[in-house]
């Protein structure tokens, strides 16, 4: 199949003649423009489940891992691809030798933190991991912290969020045994995991739903739990 070109979504501030909202969408004086976002460089392996995250410092995301085929456990990699925000391109990482790289997986999550890419969980060979592992860019290079204490169960197809100054926050996820909603804050220094006691109403256990961070809250949306999608926002 040929691959659609990567599209880039703008915001303004009062939409064009031509662009009238539907009856049943709510009116709203600010609009969005999609446009296709033209790269040069050598382009990653077309695949799923890989991992991003954003260096806004540097003005660059890293994207790792997926898979080549549409099965649930299928042909996975382990390079690691960079696209420059400021150039429109494409490159891919020669990574220093290491002695505890992440192998090839899928549905993994990662959070920029001072600097550094957080890998988490996700589908290894075929099983679900809960290892961290933490990429620096200069020399590209991962190590593998040792962390202390409890850890989260492995997991896949979760979600996470960098919190700013506090850790990588992740949420719910699924493994062989189920779906979880279960929340953990990881701390990079010293490297170690802390389960955070919460009050109200909790988001039910899924996988496959979004997670960001904006001004000091988490919003979760959607995903899925065996049959069931969720449409709830918390």
């Amino acid at each position: 199949c040929t691959r659609p070109p990567l599209r880039a979504l703008q915001a303004g501030l009062a939409p064009p003649a031509a662009v009238q909202p539907t009856a049943a969408a709510p009116r709203c004086a600010a609009y969005v423009t999609w446009e296709p976002f033209a790269t040069t460089g050598a382009l990653p392996s077309a695949n799923h489940g890989f991992t991003t995250a954003l260096d806004a410092e540097h003005g660059r995301m890293l994207l790792f891992g997926g898979c080549t085929d549409a099965t649930v456990r299928g042909t996975c990699l382990s390079s690691m691809s960079i696209l420059n925000l400021e150039t429109n391109s494409w490159s891919t990482l020669a990574v220093a030798p290491s002695a505890a790289p992440p192998g090839p997986r899928k549905s993994s999550t990662a959070a920029m933190l001072d600097g550094a890419m957080y890998l988490f969980g996700g589908l290894a060979d075929g099983a679900v991991t809960n290892d961290v592992f933490t990429f620096q860019m200069d020399p590209p290079r991962w190590s593998r912290p040792a962390i202390t204490g409890a850890k989260p169960p492995e997991r896949g197809g979760h979600a996470a969020v960098a919190l700013p100054s506090r850790g990588m926050m992740v949420f719910g996820g699924f493994s062989d045994l189920g779906y979880y909603n279960d929340l953990w804050l990881y701390v990079p220094s010293p490297p170690h995991w802390l389960a955070p006691a919460s009050t109200g109403p909790k988001p039910s256990a899924r996988k496959g739903h979004a997670m960001v961070y904006l001004n000091d809250r988490v919003y979760v949306w959607g995903g899925s739990a065996a049959t069931c999608a969720e449409t709830s926002m918390h």
